[in-house]
């Protein structure tokens, strides 16, 4: 009953210990969904962010082509009505005055713009230079986390080289060290239990560290959404991100590929672990003989057994709950079977043992177990029962050395709760990290949409002056029309009066060259005239009076001229002051309009520098629409990556979650084997006991003497009668006495119970391979 009591109470220990680890690593499950759940709303939350900030950025985009196509538009009809108005330069004037005060207004504004412009980019590569310190020390942080692992996979690879080597030592000697070889086996598995967690918590810190850069990539996007002058310097941060995101998915797939090795060898190594385990019920003495253990110490080394095989059992996952038990009861029913050589030998006179041989085939017994046979042959007893008694007496160096370990394994428990800590503080401070990234953020956000206000503002003031301007022009239009129109009535009357003036103007020709006698002859021609004067008086006086008529004629023709001379004298006088004042006056407007010319030509000038470098600013602003358009199709595929690793990263969380469960049911499944092998050494334990005390007591047992089943432990009744097992001549009820054998030379049956049959049935299966024995007093 001690002993019993012992096994239970050492046996909560473990299990309090994996409840602990258990609840914890549910508690870290819950934790990472949920923080899934908080990284799908920010997720969502951005992408509504996103689609504003697109929509905003359509919209400015719209404004700014249209905007320069009617600055494309304004400059062709400012070219053509400067060539329109060289005729009216006064209206040009007053319009360049008007256009050199908007350009004013418009370059101071576009330096504003600028100077902001220019700060909004010193403050982006500000919070770049910060943001890139911080993640240098999370790489910095990764490296020690990974520098750590690899040297904890060196430890473990040395002590596999180590236990291979004391595996290959225990195979060529297995006589000389049978203790040492569970307590390695037992500080490899604890060693791989706490390799297991300190992967999960690497795993959990990388994911952690994963959604720190998702947050990073998400305000990037955001900032090139709304500022794609500033793509340049976030690439080169995008491009740092992805070559650690890179590197944490290949220290993540190192570590997947470790742990499976770890998996595999813990498999591989099971069978040595059943091996070491074996020495416990059936070490061999120095001269052949089973030691069998004292009640005290069988029950040590049950303890630190079932201990050492619940560790074995939560790690190895291939191996079976019936295939364990029968490895580790063989043992003890060949040490039985031993027992009971020896004492069928002290009540034979010849020395020699009675017991058939059909009992003595349980020695070679083995158990297939993944394609290998794990046997325990049991060695041939031979007398002194004293001497083993004696030997079973003395103490057991491989319960101190279990002991020894357990403290090792409570010491390692602590330190893995330790490590828990530290990682959930390190949980904690990614988690404020977090809720500051996202109180950034907002902050970014608000300034971004104030941002916004002062564009629409200054774009809506854009479009006033816009519409002043077209009405200005719409109004010099309309003036210039006015003006043509009465210049081309002015000259359409000019012709006319032209035509007028040209008829009086030859009118008066021809009178004047009557007056002038142009057509009278000519004084040389009167003197080569011949004389020929009339013969008669009346013709010669007819003659005369035409001379007088054309001297009169000539007269007056002389006075008129004379008078034409003096008017015309007076005339050319006046006309050569007119012309020396009109020369004067052309000077002078020749000067003003050189002096106009230019200043013209020198804002033509001005106008077409500035020109050109709106056009250059036009240019660079296509030049960044086109990058940032680029940008965002690189920012889309990076999205897409993000989001087939988030799936791939998602996928592995399911398998691991599987395999946790998975894991859970073996866990529990090997928890109640545990149980099972207790109360089965319990029983082999008791089994021992009484073949032990069959040499100083009469083996068959009165009626009288027992009153309940020594098989179910129940009360016997009218219907329940008491039968005697024809071997080992205790008493059972007729349902445990179920198995039939026959003996003697008339091959007799004969009924006998479980264990028995077990020993004297050569072939049978154990009676506590379908089902544990009964929990024995």
């Amino acid at each position: 009953m001690e002993t019993s009591s012992e096994v239970e109470n050492f046996n909560r220990k473990p299990d309090g210990e994996e409840g602990d680890l258990n609840s914890e690593v549910q508690g870290l499950l819950r934790r990472i969904e949920k923080l899934e759940d908080e990284k799908q709303q920010i997720r969502e939350e951005f992408g509504h962010q996103r689609a504003k900030m697109k929509e905003l950025y359509l919209q400015k985009e719209e404004e700014l082509k249209r905007g320069a196509v009617e600055q494309s538009r304004l400059l062709a009809d400012v070219k053509r009505l400067s060539s329109e108005l060289d005729e009216a330069k006064s209206q040009l004037v007053v319009a360049g005055f008007r256009m050199e005060s908007d350009l004013q207004d418009e370059k101071r504004k576009c330096h504003e713009e600028i100077a902001s412009l220019q700060q909004i980019v010193q403050e982006t590569v500000e919070e770049s230079s910060s943001s890139r310190s911080k993640y240098e020390s999370e790489v910095k942080q990764l490296r020690k986390a990974y520098e750590r692992l690899e040297s904890e996979n060196h430890e473990l690879r040395s002590l596999l080289q180590q236990q291979q080597q004391q595996q290959g030592t225990a195979d060529k000697g297995e006589k000389e060290t049978p203790i040492l070889a569970p307590g390695i086996m037992l500080s490899a598995v604890t060693k791989t239990l706490a390799r297991k967690v300190v992967s999960q918590l690497g795993a959990d810190a990388s994911s952690s560290s994963q959604d720190s850069l998702e947050d990073s990539m998400r305000k990037a996007q955001e900032d090139a959404e709304v500022l794609r002058s500033l793509v340049i310097p976030l690439e080169e941060e995008i491009q740092a991100l992805k070559e650690k995101l890179r590197y944490t998915d290949q220290q993540l797939r190192k570590y997947e590929g470790d742990k499976d090795e770890i998996i595999k060898w813990t498999e591989e190594e099971g069978d040595v672990s059943v091996k070491e385990m074996l020495p416990v019920g059936a070490q061999n003495g120095p001269n052949g003989e089973v030691v069998s253990p004292t009640r005290d110490a069988g029950s040590k080394v049950i303890q630190t057994s079932s201990l050492d095989s619940e560790v074995h059992q939560s790690q190895v996952t291939t191996s079976s709950p019936k295939v364990n038990v029968m490895n580790t009861s063989f043992t003890s029913i060949s040490s039985l079977n031993e027992l009971q050589a020896c004492s069928m030998k002290k009540q034979s006179p010849d020395g020699h043992s009675p017991v058939p041989e059909d009992s003595k085939s349980l020695t070679d017994v083995t158990v297939e177990k993944d394609g290998e046979n794990v046997g325990s042959p049991v060695s041939q007893g031979h007398p002194s029962g004293n001497i083993r008694w004696q030997q079973a007496m003395t103490p057991c160096d491989m319960c101190s050395n279990y002991e020894a370990q357990l403290v090792r394994a409570q010491q390692r428990g602590r330190e893995l709760e330790k490590q828990i800590a530290t990682h959930e503080r390190t949980i904690e401070r990614y988690r404020e990290d977090l809720t500051k990234e996202s109180g950034f953020r907002k902050d970014m956000e608000e300034k971004w949409n104030e941002k916004k206000e002062e564009h629409k503002m200054q774009v809506a003031e854009l479009k006033k002056k816009m519409e002043t301007a077209e009405e200005t022009l719409q109004e010099l239009r309309q003036t210039y029309m006015q003006v043509y129109s009465e210049v081309m009535n002015q000259l359409t009357s000019l012709t006319q009066q032209r035509e007028q003036v040209q008829e009086q103007l030859n009118k008066l020709q021809k009178e004047n060259d009557n007056l002038l006698g142009k057509h009278s002859a000519h004084s040389q021609q009167l003197q080569n005239e011949m004389i020929d004067w009339p013969d008669k008086v009346e013709d010669l006086q007819v003659l005369l009076l035409k001379f007088y008529e054309e001297l009169i004629a000539a007269k007056v023709a002389k006075e008129t001229m004379e008078e034409q001379e003096q008017t015309l004298r007076c005339e050319i006088q006046l006309i050569r002051d007119q012309m020396s004042g009109e020369h004067e006056e052309r000077v002078s407007m020749e000067d003003s309009l050189t002096q106009e010319l230019n200043n013209i030509k020198t804002q033509l000038h001005k106008y077409e520098k500035e020109r050109h470098k709106y056009k250059a600013t036009h240019e660079e602003l296509e030049k960044l629409v086109k990058n940032s358009q680029r940008t965002a199709m690189d920012f889309e595929a990076q999205l897409t990556d993000a989001l087939k690793v988030k799936k791939q990263l998602e996928e592995q969380v399911a398998e691991l979650k599987s395999r946790v469960g998975s894991l859970q049911q073996e866990l529990d499944n090997s928890e109640a084997v545990q149980k099972d092998f207790v109360r089965l050494s319990q029983s082999l334990q008791v089994q021992l006991e009484r073949i032990r005390e069959a040499d100083t007591q009469v083996r068959w047992q009165h009626d009288e003497d027992i009153e309940e089943c020594q098989g179910c432990r129940n009360g016997f009744s009218f219907t329940r009668s008491k039968q005697h097992c024809r071997h080992c001549g205790r008493i059972f009820c007729i349902s445990c006495l179920s198995h039939t054998v026959h003996s003697g030379p008339n091959q007799r049956p004969s009924k006998v119970c479980d264990v028995c049959h077990t020993l004297l049935v050569r072939d049978t299966a154990p009676y506590f391979s379908t089902e544990p024995p009964h929990t024995p007093d």
